[in-house]
């Protein structure tokens, strides 16, 4: 059986599947195998970015490095196979200097309580590594929908950030790095873990194989490098209890409660990921979602009849957050919208409204090509979505794409929509395509309201009110807690259609001509002022808080680690020595502490973990004891 080799903070690692268990996150490895806790753990969904690393990898089609962010809670272990994965630990420290995103940030006093530190540095330090440009304040401002502050202290960590934009406002002491030098910033390559390096082979995975494995407990994890690697998993395996592995990132919206029996990580396959033209934009369906709206971009602006990309482009920047559009992919978005009909897809609304096609490839590897109403009928059972193809479209075209969120950034579709309405020389409709998302299960297309449509003036105030009145019949939202009552979707939906026409329409009351266009979120900005007497300073001289610097690097002194099988726990792994407790506990009551023993130990039966750094002595139940007696 083949290992998984990768990198964390410069030093290799090689795991076999024993190592782990079939639900182990790299967010799980980090932090239960590695001790690296400045790496946090919270809504286990990629929603609150705590957990954010940053992840060197190769991209299968260009060979080139990427570095971006991922969100390490929803990554398993064994799908990090080649990369070189970076924490906060390895980004500076007291001892071997701080980098300037660390020392910004805590003289903006971006911290408090320090938890959500490590992931908005990482999350930074990913944009700087990633991109090595010049970025703007809204750029980088957009950047940020994957991280939360439940202290609320966005407008200091914002600031801090674009504070490094080439636009800033901001006076920032020579001394510290602009922005177009922190693509420079190098790790300090040491972690608060020392473990024997894997030999210099340990990159195990073979070129002229399909597939290699990794043998779990009770699960089969395996790698597949090509289609035909998949099918021959699926023929070895069968398919009664088998999921594809990419991005992961569907784990956060629809929850494993039973794992498959075997995993089939398809992340690798070159085929998947390729992009071509012909009449059509030809899209691999493993491309992920970032790498997508690069594509989009890209072809708005060479080809007049892919203009529409450009709006396309504009709608993905509201889908997800950026460590999740890094891995997240095409196919896993619509694979999971093929489960789960109720999942308001932006992706498959996107694809729906142009009318685009989904190639399906077999075991027999015969490809087949469906719509994407019927691709909701079919069973992807030893099937393997292909690639999407997006069909040219003349500017003769109207297209408009709408998304209701609850907030700006990182949020599903309260109502999503998309429109498209071909016009004749005469601005009459030849065809029309009116799509909605999260009104129920089985509703997708108001196809009445398209047949009434056709032949007619979609300008005309009469035309309006007919297909205002047939859409709100057929619209018919069904009550999914706790998304907002149907009365309220209907209305959104409903509103959206007149807006999409009213954004268009060549002759509007100046009084409604706003209703039609997108309401700019602006760059948002704040200010801080208070009074201070200088006189007494510096008793009451501002100063950054003490804790600042130590939080961003998260050097915290309290850390807590469980290793189930030796069935041991640290608390206060600080001055070189480990408190072991096994399955004691340490209680504490009004500044008092005592141990509850449910186990007795001797100092010979203990085994210190020697990959902890900095663990000289262990201390048995007896002198915890004595201490707390001398101290008492």
């Amino acid at each position: 059986m083949e290992k998984v080799c990768f990198s964390v903070n410069g030093i290799r690692y090689s795991l076999s599947g024993s190592e782990v268990g079939s639900s182990t996150s790299l967010n799980d490895y980090l932090r239960d195998y590695l001790g690296l806790y400045g790496t946090k753990s919270m809504c286990h969904e990629g929603g609150c970015g705590a957990c954010v690393v940053s992840v060197t990898r190769l991209n299968p089609v260009s060979k080139e490095k990427q570095v971006f962010a991922v969100n390490s809670c929803l990554v398993h272990i064994l799908s990090c196979h080649q990369w070189e994965i970076t924490t906060i630990e390895a980004l500076g420290n007291r001892k071997d200097g701080y980098t300037s995103l660390q020392t910004r940030l805590a003289m903006f006093n971006g911290t408090q309580c320090g938890y959500c530190t490590p992931g908005w540095i990482m999350s930074m330090y990913s944009l700087c590594q990633g991109t090595q440009k010049t970025l703007t304040r809204q750029e980088i401002e957009k950047s940020f929908g994957s991280n939360m502050c439940r202290c609320t202290g966005y407008r200091p960590i914002l600031d801090t950030f674009k504070s490094f934009a080439t636009d800033s406002v901001v006076q920032i002491p020579s001394v510290i790095k602009d922005l177009e030098d922190l693509h420079q910033m190098k790790c300090i390559n040491k972690t608060l873990v020392k473990s024997n390096p894997v030999d210099d082979n340990w990159v195990t995975e073979n070129p002229k194989e399909s597939i290699f494995q990794v043998a779990l407990d009770a699960h089969r994890w395996y790698k597949a490098l090509t289609i035909q690697g998949v099918f021959k998993v699926l023929s070895r395996e069968g398919t009664n209890s088998y999921r594809l592995v990419a991005g992961n990132t569907g784990k956060g919206i629809y929850p494993i409660t039973e794992e498959p029996r075997v995993y089939i990580d398809i992340a690798s396959i070159e085929a998947l990921k390729g992009v071509s033209r012909a009449a059509n934009l030809i899209l691999g369906a493993g491309m992920s979602l970032t790498e997508l709206m690069s594509e989009l971009k890209a072809y708005a602006g060479i080809n007049d009849d892919f203009q529409y990309l450009e709006h396309f482009y504009k709608h993905m920047e509201l889908v997800a957050h950026v460590p999740v559009r890094n891995i997240g992919t095409i196919g896993g978005n619509l694979a999971m919208k093929n489960v789960h009909h109720e999942f308001p897809s932006d992706i498959f609304l996107l694809l729906t409204t142009v009318q685009a096609v989904i190639t399906i490839v077999d075991s027999n590897l015969e490809k087949t090509e469906v719509n994407m109403e019927d691709f909701l009928k079919l069973d992807l059972r030893n099937k393997l979505i292909l690639d999407v193809k997006l069909p040219p479209l003349s500017s003769s075209n109207i297209i408009r794409t709408y998304k209701i969120m609850p907030r700006a950034q990182n949020a599903h579709a309260i109502v999503n929509a998309g429109f498209l309405l071909h016009l004749d020389s005469s601005m009459k409709v030849t065809t029309s395509c009116i799509v909605f998302g999260n009104i129920n299960a089985d509703f997708i297309r108001s196809k009445e309201t398209e047949n009434l449509l056709l032949g007619q003036d979609p300008y005309s105030d009469d035309t309006l009110q007919k297909a205002l009145a047939t859409l709100d019949k057929e619209i018919v939202p069904v009550d999914m807690p706790p998304e907002p009552s149907p009365y309220c979707r209907k209305m959104i939906a409903l509103g959206l259609f007149y807006k999409g026409i009213l954004s268009q329409c060549p002759s509007v009351n100046p009084r409604y001509k706003s209703g039609g266009n997108i309401l700019e979120r602006p760059l948002s900005s704040g200010t801080q002022t208070f009074d201070t007497d200088k006189s007494l300073w510096p008793l009451n001289q501002p100063v950054p808080k003490l804790e600042a610097l130590a939080q961003n690097v998260n050097k915290l002194s309290m850390a807590e680690m469980v290793h189930n099988e030796g069935e041991w726990k640290i608390d206060r792994p600080t001055d070189g020595v480990l408190c072991y407790r096994g399955k004691d506990r340490i209680r504490r009551q009004k500044g008092k502490a005592s141990v509850q023993p449910t186990e007795k130990f001797k100092a010979a039966d203990i085994k210190v973990p020697l990959f902890i750094s900095n663990v000289n002595k262990a201390l048995t139940e007896a002198d915890i004891n004595n201490y707390i007696q001398e101290k008492t």
